[in-house]
């Protein structure tokens, strides 16, 4: 009898990504889906080290960072309309919740779709908090922690050096996350993470492991221009650690300013690698002078040797045709240009003329479209700036060390691109958020961003944590949320401020703003909206509490829209998915992407509506189980009226 497949409510499988891109490689080691360990070390020859001892990264717990990740998430994210801002018709997203089970619940919808992440993780000083580290209990550590669950004496805490284990707890923390991260990363994608002294060490050989230490593209020092005495010398920097997914997918950074030219010499120091040869330039090459005339060799260690003709240049133009003997830094942009045809240097900049300089050497000019920064960052904000523009924003200081916008600001510019996503799991108070919002002011357009951040409590004995809940902020996620919400209110007054002052000076002759995407939609981590079997029994081994759950599976207190965005994140579509409402035989359907996934939740499911969906030929049709209660018969009819058709991925719930 056809049934229709169910919908897999657990996050990814990354065990069988892994195994996918195995296979893809290397398809003959598998044997009825099980990977031939001896086929595939006769595959590689001696690249198998089945050595003892070997070069690598080990710390007590790292076996269980692959526990954890192998683990799939079976929680959901919740819509939160009201702390939202413009949900509508915005592209951002807030998520509160812990990130591992965030970035396990994002895998599907984002994978390999976002260009960059920066994160700001805790440095592991002995007072930050510190995530559960037992893979069983990621999810309900997090439900107790945050009031969802009953239960005493569960909670996060914070890592301090008297524990013992104090660099692998936060290695083992810091591992899956990363791992995970990378999934989300685009083949040209970049992560970016601010870390000191404390961790640098052990975060460049974790980053190695994870992204391949040829996918390092700098140890970037920020300079902090000031600085705390600290042992022998003043510690008056911090890092950020930049790694590519893909080093060879990844272009040079492009140019944003304005227009802009290079000019350079267009000979080298002849040798074995480049050796010298000859080009023949016609009359009429421009000359940086008036009248002059070369004869012989010129230079010293970039020899110049006038073969046949002389160099005669009148009226700034060479006056007739020579031969030059040389070690040429572009021998065929040299040629292209000469042929008269459009002509890019190695990095695919423009070279828009080839000329002899006032000595009578051939240089070149470009129109500048990439840039190689520097790798250390001077007068690029500090962290005292990063707290001045918080208390700028809530009158009082409401959280430690934020770090200053302009120094995520200046990242964003320099790897993101117009459309792009950024992503921030360690968010805080969102200055990534702000910096997304001034990057598509100044260099940028639609940029959105995937900001993620627990819901850690604010400290009463502390001054910030004081501070915050007189505001009213009971948690770190509030105070980002929060953060967000004022930023828009402040960019939307800078914005009427300068239409102002443009009607002014100009009456009648301002320009319209470039329209913001100046709203953020929020998303709060929380049990399935379904009772998932988990596998678990009381100490008896009896199973009758699981089985009593799947008397009616749906959670009472689901609301049809949290039921929606559920089906939505794992049937892979992203939070920002288009939705819209249909009416097919007095039915409401949702169509997710302009009806490549229709979503009936309807309880009483009948003929007509199951017919109208097919007709529409979506990609895939979900109605949940409840539709069809006391009806076998009509959902056997459903597969064959979906199949009729040519839908074939009809499933249930």
């Amino acid at each position: 009898m056809d049934t229709p497949a169910k919908v897999d409510l657990k996050s990814m499988s990354i065990t069988d990504e892994q195994k996918a891109k195995l296979k893809q490689l290397f398809p003959e080691v598998f044997n009825e889906d099980k990977i031939d360990f001896d086929k595939l070390k006769r595959t590689l020859g001696e690249e198998i080290d089945t050595g003892e001892e070997r070069f690598g990264m080990t710390w007590p717990g790292k076996n269980d960072c692959f526990k954890v990740i192998q683990t799939p998430s079976i929680a959901t994210l919740k819509p939160a309309k009201d702390e939202s801002v413009n949900w509508d018709n915005t592209e951002n997203l807030f998520i509160e919740g812990d990130n591992l089970e965030v970035l396990k619940l994002l895998q599907r919808s984002y994978y390999g779709k976002v260009k960059m992440i920066y994160i700001d993780p805790p440095y592991n000083t002995g007072k930050e908090f510190v995530y559960p580290d037992k893979y069983s209990e990621s999810l309900e550590t997090y439900l107790a922690y945050t009031g969802q669950l009953d239960a005493e004496g569960v909670k996060f805490s914070t890592n301090t050096e008297t524990e013992g284990r104090f660099h692998s707890k936060w290695m083992s923390m810091m591992y899956p996350r990363l791992f995970l991260a990378n999934n989300l990363l685009r083949e040209d994608g970049v992560i970016c993470v601010s870390i000191d002294d404390n961790e640098m060490s052990h975060l460049r050989c974790m980053m190695d492991a994870i992204f391949g230490k040829e996918n390092c593209l700098g140890e970037l020092i920020w300079d902090l221009g000031t600085g705390t005495a600290a042992g022998h010398f003043t510690r008056s920097h911090e890092y950020v650690l930049v790694f590519a997914k893909d080093k060879p997918s990844l272009s040079n950074f492009k140019y944003k300013g304005n227009s802009d030219r290079i000019s350079e010499r267009a000979v080298k120091k002849i040798s074995r690698g480049n050796p010298a040869s000859r080009i023949t330039f016609p009359a009429g090459v421009e000359f940086e002078g008036n009248n002059a005339i070369f004869k012989g060799t010129l230079g010293r260690s970039e020899k110049i040797t006038i073969v046949d003709g002389v160099l005669r240049f009148q009226n700034g133009k060479l006056a007739e045709p020579v031969t030059i003997e040389a070690g040429w830094a572009m021998r065929n942009q040299i040629l292209s240009w000469l042929a008269g045809e459009d002509t890019y240097d190695t990095k695919g900049q423009r070279v828009t003329r080839f000329y002899f300089n006032n000595k009578g050497v051939l240089q070149y000019e470009k129109e500048r479209g990439f840039i190689n920064p520097p790798s250390v960052l001077r007068q690029i904000a500090s962290t005292k700036k990063g707290s001045e523009e918080l208390v700028s924003l809530f009158g009082a200081k409401v959280l430690d060390f934020p770090k200053p916008v302009r120094l995520i600001q200046y990242l964003v510019e320099l790897i993101c691109n117009n459309g792009d996503i950024l992503m921030d799991f360690f968010a805080g108070s969102c200055p990534s958020a702000e910096a997304t919002y001034r990057a598509n002011i100044t260099k940028c357009k639609n940029l959105t961003y995937i900001c993620i951040q627990l819901p850690e409590k604010c400290n009463p004995n502390e001054e910030t944590g004081k501070n915050a809940i007189s505001l009213g902020f009971g948690t770190v996620a509030d105070i980002g949320k929060e953060r967000i919400r004022r930023v828009i209110k402040k960019i939307k007054e800078e914005q009427a401020a300068d239409t102002q002052k443009a009607k002014e000076s100009l009456p009648g002759m301002a320009e319209e703003q470039a329209e913001l995407d100046l709203g953020f939609r929020v998303f709060k981590l929380d049990k399935s909206n379904f009772n998932i079997w988990d596998g678990t029994v009381d100490e008896s081994g009896d199973i009758s509490g699981q089985i009593e759950m799947f008397i009616d599976h749906i959670d009472p207190d689901a609301s049809d829209e949290d039921i929606l965005y559920e089906l939505l994140l794992k049937s892979g579509f992203e939070l920002t998915t288009k939705i819209e409402e249909l009416d097919l035989a007095g039915k409401k359907v949702y169509s997710i992407a302009d009806n490549a996934l229709l979503i009936c939740l309807d309880r009483k499911l009948t003929k007509e509506v199951i017919t109208e969906m097919a007709k529409l030929q979506p990609a895939r049709v979900v109605c949940l189980d409840a539709g069809f209660t006391d009806n076998d018969q009509l959902k056997t009819n459903a597969v064959q009226i979906m199949r009729s058709h040519d839908v074939e991925d009809f499933r249930t719930v």
